[in-house]
């Protein structure tokens, strides 16, 4: 039975610590945007300003390609351990 995440909802199998791990490890890149963002408006320093351009450029360029191969999720495939 799939469980959500309720944050993203991010969809994970009940009781896969794996896949529980690997859900809130999707929220990486958002919470980086956020701190990254928090840097830029203290300190204003431009290696923070370049890599927050360079994450958000990351974000929408994947976003694009996503919907630009419409490719489906795999179905059934799990790790070997």
């Amino acid at each position: 039975m799939q469980k959500s995440f309720s944050l993203t909802h991010v969809r994970y199998d009940e009781g896969d610590l794996l896949g529980l791990g690997l859900a809130i490890a999707s929220l990486v890149p958002i919470a980086a945007i956020v701190s990254l963002s928090t840097i830029v408006a203290v300190r204003r320093d431009v290696r923070t300003i370049s890599l927050l351009g360079g994450l958000c450029v990351n974000e929408v360029l994947n976003e694009v390609l996503k919907r630009v191969f419409k490719e489906p999720r795999p179905v059934g495939i799990y790790p070997l351990f």
